[in-house]
């Protein structure tokens, strides 16, 4: 927990409230930009499906030798692209995700992303929904955004000479 200490100086009223809306709007943007380059990529890994509970796609479970797994999706997309990493076909769906726009206020932050339509829309027949399966986060990385977002907004408020930031524990 951190506790922040706020002394308004001079004529100015409500000056530092300003300047805070501001510091936690970079803060949010700063993390949003945090959470596409480290926490992103790991959607796109078999490692990831399993952390954020993929609903498992038709074949995955079965055996690799048999009629059923070759004419699965999973089996399909083994024998054509020669993987099966969750949200990929073709990589398309990765290359489009690279591409970010960032909007934050001082409440929230928002991260948009290019994806094809099929990962927008969930499908009315599936049980797969692949826009929620892409945003998910962890309870692990919760904490560690919480972090993150601390060090940031600590960082900032460091750099102002009328706030001084102390931990409470």
């Amino acid at each position: 927990m951190i506790l922040i200490q706020m002394r308004e100086r001079g004529p100015t009223p409500r000056h530092m409230a300003k300047h805070m809306r501001r510091i936690l709007k970079e803060c949010w943007a700063e993390l949003m930009v945090y959470w596409h380059t480290h926490m992103l990529p790991k959607h796109f890994t078999a490692r990831g499906a399993r952390e954020y509970g993929y609903t498992p796609r038709q074949g995955e479970r079965g055996a690799q030798g048999s009629k059923g797994f070759r004419r699965s999706y999973t089996g399909r997309k083994l024998r054509v692209k020669g993987h099966t990493r969750p949200l990929v076909y073709s990589g398309n769906t990765e290359l489009l995700t690279r591409q970010r726009t960032v909007t934050s206020t001082s409440k929230g932050g928002r991260i948009r992303l290019s994806v094809p339509a099929y990962i927008k829309y969930k499908l009315r027949h599936s049980k797969i929904n692949m826009a929620e399966e892409l945003t998910k986060v962890s309870r692990g990385e919760e904490q560690e955004l919480a972090r993150v977002f601390e060090r940031i907004l600590q960082q900032k408020l460091n750099g102002i000479s009328d706030v001084s930031v102390r931990q409470v524990a």
